[in-house]
């Protein structure tokens, strides 16, 4: 009997561990380890015992995907892929795939931390700690039906800085980035129309090669995110917005459009972000026109 114990505690020994911290990260309650230098997460993903990673090539920032063996328990359900990212605006994520249907994740998730999400578009929601602004909390579902747990550290405000951008307790912001249809990067018009037609719409230029963008001052309501190349020579005007898929529109084709438009909930004093405008319509409703650069 006493081998038979030793030769178990020999094979649990041997087997691949999770390091202890990791399971905290990844269900959003250890948020203290989350609070360091950018690379440091990536770099003790990369240290840890039972993942194969990945380094990812990112423009802004770094990030690591990793497949886990054993998997990574958060809240009860296993994850086999975790990740982790430094943004280039200081924010420090986390994130787990798990089996599971989106809303059955934000459910189990908004029970366990008792947070309330609420929904950015119909395949993402986000949660806060009014106490604790810092941390956000997000459920996005993916087309495989997986869903996605992130655990974001965003770094301190600067309440000055925002009140110059135009965030405050009556006004809120868009950031996200533009793909261009044909993989190019042309000077471009970013506008946030309201669906409200009381509200005024916001627009913000970049130039060529500039992609991202940050929509500020927006009265709380919702909007959709259009994106106009200033310099289109096409016969119809092709425009990226933010909109779940449909179909591909080849430049010039009549009345197209690529998706659906999904609206931005602007709340006062937070700015919505990672909105990609990506969807190519060469048609839209005539209360677009005010924005058109034409």
């Amino acid at each position: 009997m006493r081998s038979l114990r030793l030769a178990i505690i020999a094979l649990a020994a041997a087997a691949p561990a999770m390091a202890g911290p990791l399971p905290g990260w990844f269900a959003c309650t250890d948020w203290d380890s989350l609070d360091v230098a950018a690379g440091t997460l990536e770099s003790r993903l990369l240290e840890t015992p039972g993942l194969a990673c990945r380094e990812l090539r990112l423009r802004q920032g770094s990030a690591v995907e990793c497949d886990a063996d054993p998997p990574v328990m958060v809240g009860g359900m296993p994850a086999r892929e975790v990740g982790a990212a430094s943004d280039a605006d200081g924010t420090r994520r986390v994130r787990a795939v798990l089996r599971a249907s989106a809303t059955r994740l934000r459910d189990a998730t908004a029970s366990r931390l008792g947070l309330r999400f609420e929904a950015v578009d119909a395949q993402r929601w986000i949660a806060r700690d009014p106490a604790l602004p810092r941390r956000r909390v997000e459920v996005l579902a993916r087309e495989d039906g997986a869903a996605l747990l992130v655990c974001a550290l965003e770094p301190p405000r600067d309440v000055a800085a925002e009140l110059a951008l135009g965030i405050d307790e009556s006004r809120g912001g868009i950031a996200g980035r533009v793909a261009w249809p044909d993989g190019g990067r042309p000077a471009l018009r970013v506008c946030a129309v309201p669906r409200e037609p009381t509200l005024r719409a916001g627009c913000v230029e970049r130039a060529a090669g500039q992609d991202d963008f940050l929509l500020t001052g927006l009265a709380p309501g919702d909007y959709d995110v259009v994106a106009f190349a200033l310099q289109d020579g096409s016969a119809r005007r092709t425009v990226a917005a933010h909109a779940s898929p449909l179909e591909d529109c080849a430049a010039d084709a009549p009345a197209c459009a690529s998706g659906l438009l999904v609206p931005v909930t602007v709340r006062a004093g937070v700015i919505a972000t990672d909105i990609d405008a990506d969807r190519t319509f060469t048609r839209l409703p005539p209360r677009f026109d005010e924005v058109s650069p034409r």
